[in-house]
């Protein structure tokens, strides 16, 4: 889910987060979010995430979104790894974040295996 809101972020707002980490992460049930990732249950319960703390963002056409979206993935990845979660590798996370026609089906394996992981490790 964290992959799937890094990339709504970057096609629909055109917008890259800038200073994303692990405390700009949170994660609610799905009743009170407005936009929920799809997930595999249609429960209000389920746990969704929600990016925070836009004050560092900027468009995607700056000179300087590319490295920021590098250092944004790199930082949720290496948090995720250090809590155990496996992850796509940079080269793949950026991938899916940038092309419009990613793996969808890859996005799901990776959250499927991930999502019990990610939210222990959040909590």
């Amino acid at each position: 889910q964290v992959l799937e809101a890094i990339r709504r972020l970057y096609k629909g707002a055109k917008l890259v987060h800038g200073d994303l980490s692990e405390y700009n992460i949170l994660v609610a049930p799905s009743f009170q979010v407005e936009n929920t990732i799809s997930s595999t249950e249609d429960s209000d319960m389920d746990l969704q995430v929600v990016l925070i703390d836009f004050g560092q963002a900027v468009e995607i056409r700056h000179p300087e979104a590319s490295s920021l979206l590098y250092r944004d993935l790199d930082r949720v990845r290496t948090f995720f790894t250090s809590q155990g979660v496996e992850t796509l590798s940079i080269d793949k996370s950026l991938s899916y974040v940038q092309d419009e026609d990613a793996s969808e089906e890859e996005a799901e394996i990776q959250h499927e295996a991930a999502s019990s992981n990610a939210v222990e490790a959040l909590s």
